[in-house]
């Protein structure tokens, strides 16, 4: 014959899940909402007055110049376009001939306070349950047990 949960263990498999849940909600949360360094390289028509030649172009360079468009790097250290815009005059770019305009962007998103605190606290609040319903549990069983409370 199946065993049939009781309401009480329901309720902890509930408890449980939720905050399982909750801390996966605040994973993505977090993951969604992150700090972002992104360079460009767009094609020049036109030779600018000053520029640098590009020797070298790391990968995320070359990306940049292939697509036109902003590329995620991740970190101003994983990219070389960083230090050669500080260290050289203007953000104009020569590369296999062709002059392009070069520069990086850095954005920090922060998730919203409110999702954040409601996550937060729907975890205390299923921690705190669970808390309180296995210590119930524990005490029942104890005073079944023995035939006493302790």
């Amino acid at each position: 014959m199946p065993r049939i949960p009781s309401k009480t263990n329901l309720a902890l498999i509930g408890l449980t899940l939720i905050l399982v849940i909750s801390a996966l909600g605040m994973v993505e949360l977090q993951s969604t909402y992150s700090s972002s360094y992104k360079i460009y390289m767009q094609k020049l028509d036109v030779k600018p007055e000053n520029y640098f030649v590009l020797q070298n172009p790391d990968a995320y360079v070359l990306k940049a110049i292939s697509t036109q468009n902003y590329v995620n790097v991740g970190s101003p250290n994983n990219t070389q376009l960083y230090d050669l815009l500080i260290a050289h005059p203007g953000d104009y770019v020569e590369y296999n001939g062709t002059f392009y305009s070069a520069g990086y962007s850095f954005k920090t998103d922060s998730p919203p306070a409110n999702s954040l605190l409601i996550i937060i606290a729907e975890m205390a609040i299923c921690a705190s349950a669970i808390g309180v319903i296995a210590s119930l549990k524990t005490v029942a069983y104890m005073k079944n047990t023995h035939g006493k409370e302790i």
